[in-house]
């Protein structure tokens, strides 16, 4: 009945002269509007189904929908034990001859040059990396091109700012989101984190422990963050450098970059072998002593 109001004027016409009509020529009349009505009700009928349909939900490429924290690792091993003690991690207990090289702050444009130096020596190594570089489509490219050179990676917050007196949608906005952009585009799960400037907390280190990821810091600072020339850089690692090492390193800087060959022929000539943050933590993890009293002594 809603339909007999938006009826063409002919059909309102039909009773008036339906005497003068032919009975042949009123069925045809009747058919025709008959059709109109089937039309117009189904147009309407899709019409409504399409309104009843909820639109998907637009998600901004520059930020991506929150996704679930992934679990923490199941199961026993080094890694697993070390996240659950939920204490920053400094290196390893130096039993064994491994040191990890780890880079702050990438992907950069000099990323390239530290995988062919590290390639020339088949050496891994752990990239730290910031979320918000991941905006240029040529940094993706190097973020995969480490992958596929097997170097690790860590998550390094969003837009590289000091993670202290944090709360939850801090800690969702800057590690959540870079962790789950890392993951997407190297295809390699990310449970390690280290805090910007080596800046953290309880409420960091706890929000930590909760997702099942490691916090990871250093025992040598090269420097190289600070300004320090190549000359500099190579004295300082070669002043501390032991076993159990862990090594912090900016790629995006040329001093780093020329550093770097004399910083991989100083711990060979050592008999030490670099090893990703990883390997290192499961082949010779820190004692709960080392970690309990943040020191690698």
């Amino acid at each position: 009945m809603a339909h007999m109001t938006r009826l063409p004027r002919i059909f309102v016409r039909v009773r008036s002269h339906a005497r003068r009509r032919s009975f042949a020529g009123l069925m045809a009349l009747l058919l025709a509007v008959g059709s109109w009505v089937v039309a117009s009700g189904g147009a309407d009928l899709a019409h409504t189904a399409a309104a009843q349909t909820p639109a998907p939900p637009h998600v901004s490429p520059s930020h991506p929908k929150a996704k679930p924290d992934l679990a923490p690792p199941t199961g026993g091993g080094p890694l697993a034990h070390l996240a659950a003690q939920g204490e920053p991690i400094y290196c390893g207990a130096g039993t064994k001859p491994l040191v990890a090289l780890t880079f702050d702050d990438g992907p950069g444009i000099l990323t390239p040059q530290a995988l062919k130096t590290l390639g020339r020596t088949n050496t891994p190594a752990t990239f730290f990396l910031v979320g918000k570089l991941f905006a240029e489509p040529a940094f993706v490219d190097i973020a995969k091109q480490e992958a596929a050179a097997g170097m690790a990676f860590g998550d390094h917050t969003w837009d590289h700012v000091d993670m202290t007196k944090g709360n939850a949608h801090l800690y969702a906005t800057q590690i959540a989101r870079t962790r789950h952009i890392v993951q997407n585009t190297t295809g390699q799960p990310v449970r390690l984190f280290r805090p910007p400037y080596g800046l953290h907390d309880r409420g960091l280190d706890g929000y930590i422990r909760s997702q099942g990821m490691l916090e990871i810091l250093w025992s040598v600072d090269s420097t190289d963050s600070q300004g320090a020339t190549v000359k500099r850089i190579v004295q300082t690692v070669r002043k501390e450098l032991s076993p159990g090492d862990i090594i912090i390193l900016h790629d995006n800087r040329s001093t780093t970059e020329n550093a770097l060959p004399k910083i991989l022929s100083m711990i060979h000539a050592r008999g030490l072998t670099p090893v990703t943050v990883p390997q290192l933590l499961t082949q010779d993890p820190p004692t709960n002593r080392q970690l309990r009293q943040h020191t690698c002594s």
